[in-house]
């Protein structure tokens, strides 16, 4: 089983970028690699809900090599919507807005508040 997974959410505009706790590094570019191709294939822009409950032990060169290489400035990506977080995750998340000049990554202390944030944004677009 990987221990970082990306796939469409049902019924919502986004994808999600599930991490474990402990990340293999050979899983994460081809996590990050169907993302793209999740975004390739949205009909619309999308967001990516990035679950890191499980409070992941992130391959640093990776996982910033997976979101530049394509992923952060995707032209069907909205927001990233990050749940949970660690000092790490706020380091990749600044690196990678610093980088890419876009502010585009949303915090979100759980799991409900991010889902309640994509419905609320669903009903906007109605």
């Amino acid at each position: 089983m990987s221990t970082v997974t990306a796939a469409m959410m049902a019924g919502l505009p986004a994808a999600i970028l599930w991490w474990s706790a402990n990340v293999k590094r050979e899983d994460v570019i081809p996590a990050f690699k169907t993302l793209y191709t999740l975004l390739d294939d949205a009909p619309q822009s999308i967001c990516i809900l990035v679950d890191l409950r499980e409070r992941p032990n992130f391959p640093l060169t990776d996982t910033l090599r997976g979101a530049l290489d394509g992923v952060f400035q995707h032209h069907n990506l909205d927001k990233w919507l990050v749940v949970g977080s660690t000092p790490l995750a706020q380091t990749i998340g600044r690196t990678l807005s610093a980088i890419t000049r876009r502010s585009n990554i949303l915090w979100f202390k759980t799991y409900d508040e991010a889902i309640a944030y994509l419905k609320q944004g669903e009903t906007q677009d109605a």
